[in-house]
């Protein structure tokens, strides 16, 4: 209850349950990322040795995670602006950053088709978070023609946006321990 009042804002409002700011649903992602970061920016030690090491895969997510973790974090974004998220192919030099960072944040729904394998596989070992994967599926838009495959493009509606909880099975011990404290 707690945590839909936090993320998803409780009540559904005087407009109904689709009503939305554009600003607080922008701020309830912030708060996600919070959530996910706060075991890294909370420890005092932390500040005192190397940056966490952050990838992420799209803009939106890094400019996100930029704000939240400012100079606590040493970030890399694998897309920049004008490249298509879903034929990205990974360099020799991206590999290398993933397999180096402390976090991974990723949209999910196979929006990053190309990485999909590789994210899967190095969250065996370290804290990848699919952002967009924390909305329910009822809310996501399907195609007849591609069963359980949803429009990945989820930041184009923020009534998507508003209730990401930071991923299915929150990794909240995981990334306590991944985070050198």
């Amino acid at each position: 209850m707690i945590v839909n009042i936090i993320f998803c804002g409780g009540n559904d409002g005087p407009q109904g349950p689709m009503s939305f700011d554009i600003g607080e649903a922008f701020m309830r992602f912030l708060r996600i990322l919070t959530v996910m970061l706060l075991p890294f920016l909370a420890a005092p030690a932390l500040a005192q040795s190397a940056p966490i090491k952050v990838v992420a895969t799209t803009g939106m997510i890094a400019d996100a995670a930029s704000q939240i973790g400012g100079d606590l974090i040493e970030l890399k974004t694998l897309m920049g602006a004008g490249v298509d998220p879903h034929s990205f192919r990974q360099t020799r030099s991206d590999i290398l950053a993933l397999m180096n960072a402390d976090l991974i944040l990723w949209n999910g729904l196979y929006l990053e088709a190309q990485l999909e394998p590789l994210l899967l596989d190095l969250g065996q070992s370290r804290t990848v978070v699919a952002v967009a994967e924390a909305i329910p599926q009822d809310r996501l838009r399907s195609h007849p023609e591609y069963e359980d495959r949803f429009d990945p493009h989820v930041w184009m509606d923020p009534t998507l946006w508003h209730c990401c909880r930071g991923g299915r099975g929150y990794p909240t011990r995981q990334i306590a321990q991944s985070s050198r404290v």
